[in-house]
């Protein structure tokens, strides 16, 4: 069982038992996906993956097609890659590319916009606290790993278990490269690991993990291990904001309850965002899609707690929040795609949601 452990008097380690209960959600979630067969990566990490490939000159849409992915799938909030297919299409693009620190480099590539996960982690008041949120959600990056935090003396260690057969050194570069990075955004500048422990074999040119990731590498380890200086990572953040944090971790929550029990509602939600682009869907063009009568529909999805209104609802919100932080699309568009009747209607929905007017949200979290 994952234990996240903090220092007493002296350096005897005692287990917290607020963290351990957090850590003991997070593994429940992270078997009962293992038990679904639901090995997955977020598409974040795809994305950064294909733009550093066309960075270096690759085809991303030939690169997809190979793997039978349509392009606009990726635009899908809640689209997500199965680990090994991610593996194969990261060792296509170092083949291609011809870069051995292909997935180093990528894991450093910026995502194309904040997930509610990344933005309740880089809110959190320290960085330590954004790391202990991260533990509590990890499997919504990658549903085969566990991550952990372990607190002694002066440091305080990431440990990243459990990823069973899909773990390969690629794997392994791409999400030790995310974590740097991200974790890189809450703490003072040049404030690199002090010591990173990784399962590969130490390349043959090192210098691009070293010059990424730390000077300190330890390679051929039998765990994945990051360490920081606790004092550091527990230092009050002048940019946090604990109630954006705290809306967005909620997010998180259902996305991951989702994740993890699959239900009609998915199958209802994964419609509405294949449609809502084009046009506002309505229960009876649903119903169709998945052979039942409006009726029936609505009589299972009671039965699981909720309904299509609710469901359009909270699409509508993560394709609203999604769209705002990915690019500089009008707020009147927005608004108006998703079915709004006008752009005030919309700010004022997108404020009870998060807590900030669209154009406030986007200038504090879209990517830079």
């Amino acid at each position: 069982m994952t234990l996240i452990t903090v220092p007493t008097k002296g350096v005897e380690e005692q287990t917290c038992n607020v963290n351990m209960m957090q850590c003991i959600y997070a593994e429940v979630v992270y078997r009962q996906m293992k038990d679904n067969g639901n090995q997955t990566v977020w598409r974040h990490i795809l994305l950064s993956v294909l733009t550093t490939f066309e960075e270096m000159g690759g085809n991303a849409d030939d690169l997809l097609a190979q793997f039978d992915i349509e392009p606009n799938q990726l635009m899908t909030p809640n689209f997500r890659v199965k680990s090994e297919v991610l593996a194969s299409i990261l060792l296509q693009c170092k083949a291609v590319t011809r870069q051995s620190s292909f997935g180093v480099l990528a894991g450093q590539r910026p995502p194309l916009t904040n997930s509610p996960l990344a933005i309740s982690w880089l809110a959190s008041g320290t960085a330590l606290k954004g790391l202990e949120r991260l533990c509590r959600y990890a499997s919504l990056i990658e549903s085969g790993i566990i991550l952990s935090m372990a607190r002694q003396a002066n440091t305080c260690t990431l440990r990243v278990r459990d990823w069973g057969s899909t773990w390969q050194p690629i794997m392994e570069d791409i999400l030790v490269s995310r974590l740097c990075f991200m974790a890189q955004k809450t703490l003072p500048k040049n404030t690199p690991p002090l010591c990173i422990k990784l399962r590969q074999k130490k390349p043959a040119s090192p210098d691009p993990w070293h010059n990424l990731l730390g000077p300190v590498i330890h390679w051929e380890a039998d765990e994945i291990q990051i360490t920081w200086d606790d004092t550091i990572l527990s230092q009050p953040r002048f940019m946090a904001d604990e109630a954006t944090a705290q809306l967005n971790e909620a997010m998180v929550k259902k996305q991951l309850h989702k994740l993890a029990h699959p239900t009609l509602a998915k199958k209802v939600e994964s419609k509405i965002l294949m449609q809502i682009n084009t046009v506002v869907p309505d229960a009876e063009l649903i119903s169709r899609d998945l052979g039942m009568a409006s009726r029936t529909l609505q009589r299972h999805l009671k039965e699981e707690g909720t309904s299509f209104k609710d469901i359009l609802k909270e699409v509508r919100k993560t394709q609203a929040i999604d769209r705002v932080l990915t690019n500089s699309e009008s707020i009147e568009s927005i608004a108006s795609s998703l079915g709004y009747s006008d752009q005030r209607a919309f700010s004022k929905a997108f404020k009870n949601w998060v807590g900030h007017s669209p154009t406030s949200y986007r200038s504090r979290f879209k990517r830079s």
